[in-house]
Order: C-alpha cells, then sequence, then structure tokens
C-alpha cells in the first residue's frame, strides 16, 4: 500500500511540473498592429523557469528573424525586425532536468516604414583611411528598417 501511495504522489507531482503555464506578450501584446520595428519583445515571467528560448519568425513557429536563449523575459532582436510584416514569437520555457515546453506562438504586425533609413558610417576602415589593402573587410554599422 505504501508503494503505491508513492507511484501516485510521484504522478501528481509530475502533473504539477509539466502543468506549466505558458506566458503571455506583455509587449508588444498578442495581435497587436503597427508594431515599432526597433521594438523590445517582453513576456510574462513564469515562476520556477531556469531560462526561456524565444524564436522569432513570419511563420508560426519560425525562427528565420532569431532564436535565442536568454534567462530573463525580454528580447530586442539585434538588427530590428522587418517592418509591414506579420511577426510570430514562439517561447520555450526552458529547464535544466526536464522537458523543454514549447508554448503556442503569439503574434503581432510591424509598422509600415514609408521613410528610408538614415545613412551609416563605415566602421572598417575609417572614412578617409589610405593605403588600404585590397582584400580589406568593409563593415558598417546597420540602419535600422534597411534591408
Amino acid at each position: 500500500m505504501y508503494r503505491v501511495s508513492i507511484i501516485i504522489l510521484s504522478f501528481f507531482l509530475s502533473i504539477n511540473v509539466f502543468g506549466q503555464d505558458c506566458p503571455s506578450l506583455i509587449s508588444p501584446v498578442n495581435g497587436a498592429i503597427n508594431v515599432p520595428v526597433d521594438t523590445t519583445i517582453s513576456w510574462e515571467d513564469v515562476e520556477g523557469v531556469t531560462g526561456y528560448i524565444i524564436s522569432v519568425g513570419t511563420t508560426s513557429g519560425g525562427n528565420d528573424i532569431a532564436s535565442s536563449q536568454t534567462g530573463v523575459n525580454v528580447y530586442t532582436p539585434p538588427l530590428g525586425l522587418p517592418d509591414d510584416t506579420q511577426i510570430y514569437v514562439t517561447i520555450t520555457l526552458f529547464f535544466f532536468n526536464l522537458p523543454n515546453i514549447v508554448c503556442p506562438s503569439q503574434s503581432f504586425r510591424t509598422e509600415d516604414i514609408t521613410i528610408p533609413p538614415e545613412c551609416t558610417a563605415l566602421l572598417n576602415p575609417v572614412n578617409g583611411t589610405t593605403n588600404v589593402n585590397v582584400a580589406a573587410n568593409i563593415s558598417w554599422n546597420y540602419a535600422l528598417g534597411a534591408d
């Protein structure tokens, strides 16, 4: 009888662990429109979760824009988001000693940018540098909204 009680107790404890609630987007909220392309994505904090894996894409469950693991409930895409696009965010609850929980995708639509982005500046080689090796890599700052 004692063994059966432990098995039943273990079953109910595992249901509690795997019955973890998925977080909702805080900013932008699910279904929002005209979201700025430089937005920071945040979601409800989930107690007991080790970290989060966030996938951002143009399809439900997609990660063509970003896929990143984070210990906090905030993510800023380093190159912003494409304009006038339906964006899908999938949050996976990460645990060290339990299976991850993939939550349903939530989405929002970004603003339609009609003004060209600001010009950018060279990082390497610096503007005006002379005697640059012809094999040098050229790099510049990202201009938000540029394709």
